[in-house]
């Protein structure tokens, strides 16, 4: 495993990569990453800090990347 790795679950006191963080703040590991997106939390808390800008009335969201639909 690479320095970098190490530094990271080090810094983070997480023993688990991936991590996410917004705003310079530890958010999680994949686990609670999974387990905000099935609440919502994870969306409200992406547009509460301005990362994740809500869909316009009327917008499609996609489930499946960012490939465009035929």
């Amino acid at each position: 495993m690479g320095l970098v790795h190490l530094g990271i679950k080090e810094f983070s006191e997480w023993p688990t990569i991936p991590q996410l963080y917004v705003d310079k703040e530890f958010v999680g590991g994949c686990d609670i990453l999974v387990a905000m997106h099935q609440s919502g939390e994870l969306a409200k808390m992406l547009e509460e800090k301005k990362v994740l800008v809500p869909a316009e009335e009327g917008e499609v969201e996609s489930k499946g990347g960012n490939a465009p639909s035929s």
